[in-house]
């Protein structure tokens, strides 16, 4: 008898919940392994619609598990490298017929051992067998590696990572945009960097605009319309954008910039209608063919904006689409189908603005390789969904209810995390050949020469928690990585994209060995580089890596040194005792002089700097040693935080907080050509040169 079988004989919740991919334990960074609550478990096999309430429920439902996988015929999706033959299940002789991606049908019969016979073509192909009644199977023939930095022509290159929302353009109209992000590229490009990093652009909530978190989208498929730049998408389309207050100069009223910009597209698509649309010019021409390529999914997020719109017009309380009135629930109720005929104006212009925000961030993509960076923009793709948004709302299907993607707890979040996302089935997802997650991905990578996958460890195991149970009673699910990986190196390199995953937080283990298999980057943090007990030197770091000093969950340089966060931190209450303040403030302490004895090691900090760099009050000096000793590191790339050019101590976002900190609004403190001409970034600009000139 099997472990697992032992198990389920034993302990049918535990047996049914593991042969769902439910881990019944994890461990927690210090060692300690905690047990999964039983309600959690029946909690969230319920939310995977399965019965578990009883012991005697939790048989028969792993007995229809079984019966079902006994049942199955050939798996909805085959992975293969070139050259490598996929095996089936059907037998040899058996007829099959293989549709290729581009349109041409081959039929055949499967070779000895139900294998397909070869060569196969890259792409993303359909394939039946004859006699099968299950839908056709996809097929997807590609390398089985995401492209290396040399392959782009990237290695040893370094960038500056930023928020987008934070960066002022020239002038400056109170909230970054698409036009600030080509002119931050092109004025750090002609710098020597090769790249510059951005929090995700994906869709969130034009209707209100205060739901800003990048990490929590409305949709990951579509943009954020709130960076299109008015003014030139008046140069394009006609119009007088007018006026936008330039507002806060620390801090962005998201409300207050979220109408003035939607009111200054609005007179853009009122013009763009009238010269264009009704005169049916060659640009309205351009624009219904974008609108036709992308089809029922833009249609579909169109629709929703301008249903989230209308229903917090009629009671704010109706914010998640779950709260509208039935008809409207579903995007293929009868009663929205009603609201898209009569709205068809809001909702073209919806489709108008995604247009425009392609348009616009493809334009900043053409401007940073112009400049002479050789990767451009590297964008950001976040780990899941708002529940409320117009993905769940578009394809209920693919969302599960009554959980929340989360993490359990470590040492900067020591109650654990529960970030509100929406976890996808693992079911659907396999029933859809993980088509859903490989859109999203594509269009992350669209105007990108890299992305980083926020929380790659989800793309294996994700923490699920019950709605209404603390963050710590959660539990991991598994997903398949390498089927995963496999899928994401074949968008890459059709994308010629390099892939980054950020693998920080508690790493399961032979996962840093896949990626490296995948050719993924892994995330480096200088904070947490240690090896034997000491700061990991330059030399010690992975090659396959990009570096950074921190990271927009993590604090500045200067924040760092003078224990900022902790601060922050004790202020609102997110210590789990009222003793652990001094504790991190003296491990902070211990922290900064095992950094500056690796300073010193590595001969990037003056010995006469020593007592000084001790100090919490950051010194220049030692901020450059910071960035020179990463400078040094084998990694391929190494990323210099914008809030360290402009030497800011507070940090983008504090996790475990919404409104008590100030996330994702500060601002930085200059336009970015002023900025970087200050002495503290012209020095930081000038030692990543020196240490990583750009190979001709």
């Amino acid at each position: 008898m099997s472990r697992n079988a032992r198990r389920a004989d034993d302990d049918p919740l535990s047996g049914l919940a593991a042969a769902c991919g439910i881990e019944t334990s994890w461990r927690h960074v210090d060692g300690t392994v905690h047990q999964v609550p039983r309600a959690t478990l029946t909690a969230l096999l319920a939310a995977m619609d399965i019965e578990a309430a009883t012991d005697r429920q939790a048989r028969a439902s792993l007995k229809r598990l079984h019966e079902h996988g006994a049942a199955a015929g050939h798996p909805s999706l085959l992975v293969a490298a070139p050259g490598e033959l996929p095996r089936l299940s059907a037998a040899a002789g058996t007829t099959f017929e293989l549709e290729l991606e581009d349109g041409t049908r081959k039929t055949g019969r499967l070779a000895r051992g139900g294998t397909l016979p070869g060569p196969l073509p890259p792409g993303r192909h359909s394939l039946v067998i004859a006699g099968s009644e299950e839908e056709p199977c996809t097929l997807v023939v590609g390398p089985p590696a995401c492209p290396a930095p040399a392959d782009l022509g990237a290695g040893r290159a370094w960038g500056v990572t930023a928020q987008a929302y934070a960066l002022r353009g020239t002038p400056d109209h109170g909230i970054g945009d698409f036009t600030a992000i080509a002119e931050a590229a092109t004025l750090l490009g002609r710098e020597g960097a090769d790249f510059l990093g951005l929090n995700p652009l994906h869709a969130l909530f034009p209707a209100d605009p205060g739901s800003a978190s990048p990490y929590a989208p409305s949709s990951r498929r579509w943009l954020n319309v709130l960076y299109v730049d008015p003014h030139a998408a008046a140069c394009l389309c006609g119009g007088e954008p007018g006026g936008m207050p330039p507002g806060d100069p620390a801090f962005i009223d998201y409300q207050a910039a979220g109408r003035a910009r939607l009111g200054a597209l609005e007179r853009v698509f009122d013009a763009f209608q009238q010269t264009h649309l009704a005169q049916e010019t060659a640009l309205a021409r351009e624009f219904r063919r974008w609108r036709d390529a992308h089809g029922q999914a833009l249609e579909r997020h169109a629709l929703f904006d301008a249903l989230h719109e209308a229903a917090l017009r009629r009671a704010p309380e109706q914010w998640a689409h779950w709260t509208w009135p039935e008809g409207l629930r579903s995007p293929d109720a009868p009663e929205a189908r009603r609201f898209a005929r009569e709205n068809e104006r809001r909702i073209t212009f919806f489709a108008f603005l995604q247009w425009l925000a392609d348009g616009q961030l493809g334009q900043a993509q053409q401007a940073a390789r112009a400049a002479g960076m050789r990767l451009g923009l590297y964008c950001d793709l976040a780990v899941g969904m708002n529940p409320g948004g117009s993905m769940v709302w578009s394809e209920p299907h693919l969302a599960l209810k009554g959980v929340s993607v989360g993490a359990p707890p470590d040492s900067f979040s020591p109650r654990g995390q529960n970030w509100g996302l929406a976890p996808l089935s693992p079911t659907a997802l396999a029933a859809h050949a993980y088509e859903p997650l490989m859109e999203d991905l594509r269009a992350s990578m669209r105007h990108a020469g890299a992305i980083r996958i926020d929380h790659i460890i989800g793309f294996d195991r994700q923490f699920w928690i019950p709605d209404g149970a603390a963050a710590a009673e959660g539990a991991y699910v598994r997903l398949p990585f390498k089927t995963l990986a496999r899928l994401i190196a074949f968008e890459a390199q059709r994308a010629g994209c390099l892939v980054i995953g950020e693998d920080l937080g508690t790493v399961p283990r032979g996962l840093p060995a896949a990626m490296r298999r995948a050719g993924m980057l892994s995330c480096r943090v200088l904070w947490f580089e240690r090896k034997n007990g000491a700061t990991r030197q330059p030399e010690d770091y992975p090659e396959l890596a990009l570096a950074s000093i921190s990271t927009h969950d993590l604090p500045t340089a200067r924040g760092y040194w003078s224990g900022n966060d902790i601060g922050w931190r004790e202020r609102l209450g997110l210590f789990v005792d009222a003793t652990q303040p001094a504790r991190e403030h003296r491990r902070r302490t211990g922290e900064r002089r095992r950094l500056v004895t690796a300073l010193l090691r590595a001969g990037v900090l003056a010995e006469k700097d020593r007592q000084g760099a001790l100090k919490p009050e950051a010194s220049l000096a030692l901020v450059e040693a910071l960035h020179r000793f990463l400078a040094r590191s084998r990694s391929a790339l190494v990323a210099v935080q914008v809030e360290d050019l402009a030497g800011m101590e507070e940090q983008v976002n504090l996790p475990g907080t919404v409104e008590e900190h100030p996330n994702w609004r500060r601002r930085l403190p200059r336009e970015t050509e002023a900025l970087l001409a200050t002495d503290e970034a012209r020095r930081l600009l000038a030692l990543m040169r020196e240490e990583r000139p750009r190979e001709a």
